[in-house]
């Protein structure tokens, strides 16, 4: 019998390994996609939840203040106007702080850690 010449050898064996690092490839940006996708949702969510709740949380900090300082109108209004002021900056300060380490998450870790292990596999 005759070997199909196609299939042994060094051409077939060439073939075989681009037919493997194609499928490869395949499934990494399968896996990139399925990770864009995933952060797309995400973000979307996190960001309209986000204006939401600042949209009500001020409404309810700017009556709060208009609230504290006419009930404190006669005595202590400077006083009063000084205390708000250092509540919304230091609140505004904390809610940066924990933007900043919120952002800090990796993205795309399932297709850095599928990156990790074929290098190691193939080192």
């Amino acid at each position: 019998m005759t070997e199909n010449s196609g299939d042994s050898g060094l051409p077939g064996s060439i073939r075989k390994i681009c037919a493997t690092l194609t499928g490869i490839l395949q499934t990494r940006l399968q896996i990139l996609v399925t990770d864009l996708e995933e952060a797309k949702v995400y973000l979307g969510r996190v960001v309209l939840l986000a204006l939401v709740a600042l949209f009500c949380l001020g409404l309810g900090l700017i009556w709060l203040s208009v609230l504290l300082v006419v009930l404190f109108w006669d005595n202590y209004r400077f006083e009063v106007l000084g205390g708000v002021t250092l509540v919304f900056l230091g609140a505004g300060a904390y809610a940066v702080f924990l933007l900043r380490t919120s952002i800090a998450a990796p993205l795309f870790s399932a297709s850095l850690s599928e990156l990790a292990k074929d290098r190691e596999h193939f080192k």
